[in-house]
């Protein structure tokens, strides 16, 4: 259980981005003071788009504004050292949710699905009393594989939300904040 929790874990920066977040918190846990656990992963994003990941440049431009996220990885854990076996949607966030290389957790294609007896994170959290929701683009296939429970509001990826309160982000030439 630990090796799946440590690969889950490390397996968090395998994918650049914010355009899911699977949050974790505790519930009804044997373990009363169970850690919360929130894991933010998006498309397309790099070390860079977060303020937490350039702290140690000022020569790095900022793309956007986040302070809570920034807030988030100076109290918690920062995920330095990892990588992906891919780069196609489907197949990081199986890879990301399971713990398993692509060909070992059956989606080793875009748009595939991992095999029936492969369990996720949802599975191993939700044994251990915590209550585990998907927010964003899910992208991950089958459903029945990825218990989350669904927050947000409703957009058009597969099997995911989208509410993120993104109120601010700053343009290519990082002068002028949009709002």
């Amino acid at each position: 259980m630990r090796t799946i929790l440590k690969i889950l874990a490390l397996s968090a920066l395998i994918i650049s981005g914010f355009g899911a977040t699977m949050a974790a918190s505790a519930e009804a846990s044997s373990a009363p003071n169970s850690p919360n656990i929130v894991l933010v992963h998006a498309d397309d994003m790099s070390w860079f788009d977060v303020g937490a990941y350039h702290q140690r440049s000022d020569n790095l431009r900022k793309n956007a504004v986040t302070p809570n996220i920034d807030q988030l990885a100076r109290e918690g854990m920062l995920f330095t050292q990892s990588f992906t076996a891919t780069a196609m949607c489907t197949v990081t966030r199986s890879q990301l949710y399971t713990g398993l290389y692509p060909v070992r957790n059956g989606a080793y294609g875009n748009h595939t699905r991992i095999y029936d007896d492969v369990k996720s994170v949802a599975h191993y959290f939700r044994d251990m009393g915590y209550r585990v929701g998907l927010a964003g683009k899910g992208h991950i296939f089958p459903s029945e594989s990825f218990p989350f429970i669904k927050g947000g509001k409703a957009n058009k990826g597969a099997l995911g939300e989208s509410s993120f309160g993104i109120e601010k982000t700053r343009s290519n030439s990082a002068k002028d904040l949009i709002a």
